[in-house]
């Protein structure tokens, strides 16, 4: 992936999980939860359709604060909202733009990871099947899931699809990949970032 990325005039970034990172709960296990495994390594990772959006939705928000509203993913006026969502559709490309100006590729992990299993506790398992109301007297029921364990070292790539403006091609790659750093920093990838899952740092 590297040299592939490298031969491109893309940039490889190197990513350590500073919290465990779990990513493909969702999907269908005989366990209930999911993981997601890379079809040929083996290995976890995040395909790059993954990485893509979630740039993309950094992207949105990143600088987007509203002094007056106190959110963030407000635009402060209509004519800035246009301009962002006009390069974000032409870097990421669109239904209207079609393909976009860059390829994202996928987040693998450069050394064999450590997994361990970690578990929850949901306390309103009735509540959650939708057979009865939340109450104290449910029992709470633990369930197992992998995750990768903190400290494991990850790349990711980023790469133009043509050379046809190389200057302004590798000043958005440095954006590009300085916002992706920011996302996996504080958005985290994979699931359950919410409570602190999945969150990277540069290596």
């Amino acid at each position: 992936q590297r040299e592939l990325v490298e031969k491109l005039g893309g940039k490889i970034l190197l990513l350590t999980n500073v919290s465990r990172f779990v990513t493909g709960m969702g999907r269908e296990h005989p366990i209930e939860n999911g993981f997601v495994w890379h079809h040929t390594l083996g290995t976890p990772y995040v395909p790059g359709s993954s990485v893509k959006g979630m740039l993309r939705a950094w992207l949105r928000e990143d600088g987007a604060w509203d002094e007056d509203e106190q959110q963030f993913g407000v635009w402060n006026n209509d004519k800035r909202r246009m301009e962002d969502d006009a390069t974000i559709r032409r870097q990421f490309g669109s239904l209207e733009t079609g393909i976009g100006k860059f390829i994202v590729f996928d987040m693998l992990p450069t050394r064999s990871p450590k997994l361990v299993v970690d578990v929850m506790t949901p306390h309103y398992s009735p509540y959650y099947q939708g057979t009865e109301a939340p109450g104290d007297w449910h029992n709470p029921v633990p369930i197992s899931f992998l995750t990768v364990e903190a400290g494991c070292s990850w790349q990711v790539g980023i790469a133009p699809v043509t050379r046809a403006s190389p200057n302004k091609s590798a000043t958005e790659l440095e954006q590009l990949s300085a916002a992706l750093v920011e996302a996996n920093q504080f958005n985290g990838a994979g699931a359950k970032t919410a409570v602190g899952y999945g969150r990277f740092d540069p290596d």
